[in-house]
């Protein structure tokens, strides 16, 4: 694996905290809450999982997963 590689594993890693982060918040507080220097729910939901899937597209990218295996994830 070379530094690019490891490098947006990082990322997504970071990125997948801090979708579960949105996620619980929206469990606990409700989906369209809102707090001062955080802001909505919702929004902080939709902006934290747009990052997963960027960084899931670079993972792609890079060839660390296959376009067959995703194809069979979301056809089932």
């Amino acid at each position: 694996m070379d530094q690019e590689q490891s490098e947006v594993l990082i990322i997504l890693a970071e990125e997948c905290s801090e979708t579960i982060q949105s996620i619980t918040k929206i469990l606990r507080f409700g989906f369209f809450t809102e707090y001062a220097g955080y802001g909505k729910n919702n929004e902080k939901f939709e902006d934290e999982l747009c990052d997963v899937i960027a960084c899931t597209l670079l993972v792609r990218k890079l060839g660390l997963i296959r376009d067959s295996v995703i194809d069979k994830k979301v056809s089932k």
